[in-house]
C-alpha cells in the first residue's frame, strides 16, 4: 500500500473509533433490560396489571433507545439514567416521563395521574 493510501486508511479508522464513542452506552446501567408494569394506582385504588388483558412494558437498550409496548401499540424513543431512576421520551410525544427507583428496586412513575410500578423482567 502506498504511503498516501495508508494515511487515508488511518484517518478512516480513527474517524470510526471516534464516532463509535459518540453514542450513549448504558450497558453497565442497572436499568438496562426489560421492565413490565406490575401495578397501577389511581385515586387510592390499586390494581395488579397482570390481572388485566392489556400488557405494558418497555425495553431499555444499552445505546439509549427504548422500545415500549402498550397492548398492541409499540413506540420507540430515548432514555437516560439519572440519580435513582430514569427519564424516558417517546418519539411522537413532546412529554418526558420520569421513573424513580423504589426501595424494592422497581421503577415508579406517574403517567397522566396513574402511578405505575414497573418490575424488571428476569
Amino acid at each position: 500500500m502506498k504511503r498516501g493510501g495508508r494515511r487515508w486508511l488511518c484517518a478512516i479508522l480513527l474517524a470510526l473509533v471516534v464516532l463509535a464513542g459518540c453514542g450513549e452506552n448504558y450497558a453497565s446501567s442497572e436499568y438496562t433490560g426489560s421492565w413490565r408494569a406490575a401495578t397501577g394506582e389511581m385515586g387510592g385504588a390499586s390494581v395488579a396489571l397482570d390481572d388485566l388483558s392489556v400488557k405494558f412494558s418497555y425495553r431499555l437498550e444499552a445505546d439509549g433507545s427504548v422500545q415500549m409496548q402498550l397492548g398492541r401499540t409499540e413506540k420507540s424513543g430515548r432514555w437516560t439514567p439519572g440519580k435513582n431512576g430514569i427519564t424516558l421520551s417517546l418519539e411522537d410525544e413532546d412529554q418526558t416521563y420520569t421513573f424513580k427507583e423504589s426501595d424494592d428496586g422497581d421503577l415508579v412513575g406517574d403517567i397522566d395521574g396513574l402511578t405505575l410500578t414497573f418490575e424488571k423482567s428476569k
